[in-house]
């Protein structure tokens, strides 16, 4: 391992967060969904319960990376902050590098942090 960290945003990541500002979060959950390698049931279940939170929480504005963690060289974890008009939703996005390029392999919100982030409910920082 390098010992660098690799922060920058894949591009099914970017397509996603774009989407969500011109056409809104399900649909950047649509797209982040189409990459999702290990595609099943409980993605279903997560895009019914992601449409209901964006939903209260309203429009979307941004989205900051809180925190990346490498998992070796061809996988990683991006931790981000997606502001809503009411609100703050929480993600995580195990990503990983297939032939081509970065590619979801599983996905996860809240709109409480320590639910994505883990170390938060520690009393740790970032």
């Amino acid at each position: 391992m390098s010992g660098v960290l690799d922060s920058t945003v894949p591009v099914v990541l970017e397509k996603g967060f774009k989407l969500c500002q011109s056409a809104g979060p399900v649909t950047a959950f649509e797209a982040w969904r189409e990459g999702i390698v290990l595609e099943n049931a409980r993605t279903t279940d997560q895009a019914i319960q992601f449409k209901e939170m964006v939903k209260l929480l309203r429009n979307y504005r941004s989205y900051e990376v809180v925190e990346v963690k490498e998992i070796g060289r061809s996988s990683k974890i991006l931790y981000v902050a997606m502001s809503f008009e009411r609100g703050m939703l929480y993600g995580s996005f195990l990503v990983w590098r297939s032939e081509r390029d970065w590619a979801v392999q599983r996905m996860d919100f809240s709109t409480k942090p320590e639910g994505i982030m883990p170390w938060l409910a520690l009393g740790g920082g970032k």
